[in-house]
């Protein structure tokens, strides 16, 4: 269970449509078509309020593109809800789990 145990510290926090504040671990961050997207994972609060949550690596990942605010000039996360977008990047993001897995770099997980 250690494995899946992440500071705080490590962790972004996104805001959906009904102002709920959820966090996130960046699990990777790479371009397709010269546009940059983040692989996020939820993590699990465990109540305690210590400087560490739970992470569950079967739980689905997230897919959002990361853009530049022009007001505020940071990077903004945007959710990928375009059907052909989404499955675009995430054959790729497939693609190069499968090339760490071959060269055995899959210990990142």
């Amino acid at each position: 269970m250690e494995d899946n145990i992440v500071s705080r510290d490590s962790l972004v926090t996104l805001t959906d449509d009904h102002g709920n504040e959820h966090d996130f671990l960046v699990i990777d961050a790479f371009e397709v078509d010269e546009k940059r997207y983040a692989i996020l994972l939820p993590v699990f609060d465990s109540g305690d309020d210590g400087d560490e949550v739970e992470v569950d690596f079967e739980e689905d990942a997230y897919i959002f593109r990361v853009e530049m605010d022009e007001q505020s000039g940071e990077e903004i996360l945007i959710e990928v809800d375009n059907e052909e977008e989404w499955e675009r990047v995430a054959l790729a993001w497939e693609s190069y789990l499968e090339t760490m897995d071959e060269e055995g770099l899959d210990d990142y997980f």
